[in-house]
């Protein structure tokens, strides 16, 4: 006999919007204050090496932007999931309920 799983929806929902909102804030301040940080070489002197370290610091920049794009995308394809599941336990709550004869009373 399998274990059983208990789930409480509205903790998937809870759950499901903290992570958009932690999307939300890393796309917003990398937005804000990181994407705008290219080094010109000029900013570096008339070292030899000043224009290697700026290509340097723009693939940087540019590495930044595709993990913070990636950890912004990934949770809200985590939300997306929890969203799905609460509401899938919910219709099978509600289902069940149902078939009980409505046992779990008025706005349950």
């Amino acid at each position: 006999m399998g274990k059983e799983i208990r789930v409480d929806p509205s903790t998937l929902v809870d759950l499901a919007t903290a992570s958009l909102a932690a999307a939300d804030r890393a796309g917003a301040r990398y937005r804000a204050g990181f994407r705008h940080l290219p080094v010109p070489s000029s900013a570096l002197g008339d070292l030899p090496a000043a224009a290697g370290v700026a290509h340097t610091a723009d693939g940087l920049l540019a590495d930044a932007h595709d993990a913070v794009s990636s950890l912004a995308a990934a949770l809200e394809v985590d939300a997306d999931a929890l969203l799905r599941t609460a509401f899938a336990y919910r219709a099978a709550d509600v289902a069940a309920d149902s078939r009980l004869g409505g046992s779990r009373g008025p706005g349950r």
